[in-house]
């Protein structure tokens, strides 16, 4: 048979920001391989999620979309993934902007806009801030993507209308969780 759905790239990447990871974020990753690459990790505000996602899509090598609430973040990682890898290859959709790349960011609404046309290109997906994922119209973004790769953040994952429970069916499950007091050092 002929795969004519999958559309999505392996890439040979390397990134220009070499950091030693801490030992949550090693953890963190560990946990995502060891759930065939799915899932949520749920992390407080500025523990590096970020570089979390630097890391995942050196680690599948496979083109790669993330999803972002809000403008501020469309622009922080796209300027993360510009500076990380390479500019040539760095796409944004939304924010007035339409350029599919091999690394793409874009808004959970243009995800649902575009995902019925462009769900085969990319084969890692990350949403970012993914308690807003489950959604009634978000969610179709997962809903419309091939990717077999799927890694989620955030730093709040519960929601008041326990949509949250969506996730495991959209992303995969909880993989990793902890919470601001158990980072802090002395």
């Amino acid at each position: 048979y002929e795969d004519g759905a999958r559309l999505y790239q392996e890439l040979d990447l390397e990134s220009n920001l070499k950091f030693s990871p801490h030992p949550y974020q090693e953890e963190a990753i560990q946990a995502w391989k060891e759930n065939r690459f799915k899932g949520v990790i749920e992390l407080p505000t500025g523990s590096g999620k970020s570089y979390l996602g630097q890391m995942a899509i050196e680690l599948t090598q496979r083109s790669t979309l993330v999803i972002v609430p809000t403008i501020d973040l469309l622009n922080q990682w796209y300027d993360l993934l510009c500076a990380a890898f390479n500019q040539d290859i760095v796409g944004i959709i939304g924010g007035g902007y339409h350029e599919v790349n091999l690394l793409t960011v874009t808004t959970y609404i243009s995800a649902v806009n575009h995902m019925d046309h462009l769900g085969g290109q990319w084969g890692l997906v990350i949403f970012d801030e993914c308690h807003h994922l489950p959604s009634p119209m978000y969610s179709h973004a997962a809903e419309m993507t091939i990717a077999p790769f799927r890694l989620a953040f955030t730093a709040t994952l519960e929601r008041q209308d326990g949509r949250h429970a969506l996730l495991d069916e959209l992303v995969g499950p909880l993989i990793y969780q902890r919470e601001i007091r158990e980072l802090a050092g002395e």
